[in-house]
């Protein structure tokens, strides 16, 4: 039986996405970690990590667009409620991934800061200065930040339990070639 699969640019999306998400993620963490100071790398990190996060704004409308456009393959597998917890899993991802460059555009708008996409222009600001919102924005964008670190390890360890586990065609139809 053939592998029922995303198709090809869904698969490219995906995994770009992937590698993308979580090299702006890291890039993020070591920044917030680094001491600031004249001789300090944290302001190219934390540039290299406003840059990439728009890209995946970008991106993820994108792929919110092709997936409108072409519906992605029926979970084969699993519970009602199974499915329903996958479906929620996914929509909470898209979430995430246009809620994190947000919150973080609003924080550096509210704390006065620019967003720059790899120096080639800058973003308008989302907010005025304001301290009580850039310390509110900082602390939800940093929240946010591990509750995707979270639902991604979930979304991976769930793809491993359909190979290993299930040994169904979930995990093969984001890699498969065939439709």
């Amino acid at each position: 039986m053939p592998v029922r699969a995303y198709t090809r640019t869904a698969q490219l999306l995906h995994w770009s996405m992937a590698a993308i998400i979580i090299a702006v993620w890291i890039v993020g963490y070591i920044g917030s970690e680094t001491p600031g100071g004249p001789d300090s790398p944290k302001r190219l990190l934390i540039n290299i990590h406003k840059s990439v996060a728009i890209a995946v704004l970008a991106l993820v409308v994108v792929r919110l667009v092709w997936r409108a456009l072409h519906a992605p393959p029926p979970l084969s597998s699993g519970s009602a409620l199974v499915r329903f917890i996958a479906g929620a899993g996914h929509w909470l991802l898209y979430l995430l991934m246009i809620a994190m460059p947000l919150t973080g555009w609003a924080w550096a708008s509210s704390g006065g800061r620019p967003v720059e996409f790899l120096g080639l222009f800058e973003l308008p600001r989302l907010l005025a200065p304001n301290e009580a919102a850039k310390s509110f924005l900082g602390e939800t964008h940093r929240t946010l930040a591990w509750v995707t670190a979270v639902v991604i390890v979930g979304h991976v360890l769930a793809a491993i339990k359909h190979w290993l586990i299930d040994k169904d065609d979930v995990l093969q139809s984001m890699l498969s070639r065939r439709r």
